[in-house]
């Protein structure tokens, strides 16, 4: 895969996964949050705001099991894994989160 194809890639799924991470973000806040420590509700722009925040002091990457791959199409590999796991794992922190809601 040619690296602006990749590039191109990457930015139509950072407009796609940061807004649903943030949307994410927002449900858990007003789940746990709210009624807990009874803080103020948020909108979907007030949890983009606070998640563009915190990922530039927590930035991590979940990619460290291709390091040292010796892939001819690597590339191509890590950009779907990075896609899929951006998408994935909100949705796993929103299923959590909703099982643990309904226990509370």
């Amino acid at each position: 895969m040619k690296k602006t194809t990749l590039v191109i890639l990457a930015t139509i799924g950072d407009f796609i996964t940061i807004p649903w991470g943030a949307f994410v973000l927002s449900i858990l806040w007003n789940w746990f949050f709210v009624p807990f420590l009874h803080l103020p509700t948020i909108s979907l722009l007030v949890a983009l705001g606070f998640s563009l925040v915190l990922s530039m002091f927590v930035h991590s990457s979940r990619v460290s099991g291709f390091i040292g791959r010796q892939s001819k199409d690597w590339s191509a590999e890590l950009a779907w894994y990075q896609i899929a796991d951006a998408l994935i794992y909100p949705l796993i922190m929103l299923g959590i989160g909703a099982l643990v809601h309904v226990f509370i």
